[in-house]
């Protein structure tokens, strides 16, 4: 099953991952989350894809930064 993994980045707490089953969702989450956790949501800013990224964002020139991968969630056995 193919799923989307969201992880955060906010220097001044822990990392927060959650997993999604359709990418709108984890990128609405992922903007969600860090405008609530920045000073200045005005500064996030969408980067262009590395391999194996489906979205990725960064806070200005701080280190906070979110993004959303997508994988395959092994079935059962």
């Amino acid at each position: 099953m193919k799923c989307f993994v969201a992880y955060c980045y906010n220097r001044h707490i822990d990392p927060v991952v959650r997993v999604f089953l359709d990418l709108p969702s984890a990128i609405l989450w992922v903007n969600d989350w860090m405008e609530e956790y920045v000073a200045r949501p005005d500064n996030l800013i969408e980067q262009p894809l590395a391999a194996g990224y489906a979205y990725y964002l960064t806070y200005g020139e701080e280190e906070d930064h979110a993004f959303v991968m997508e994988t395959e969630m092994p079935g059962r056995s």
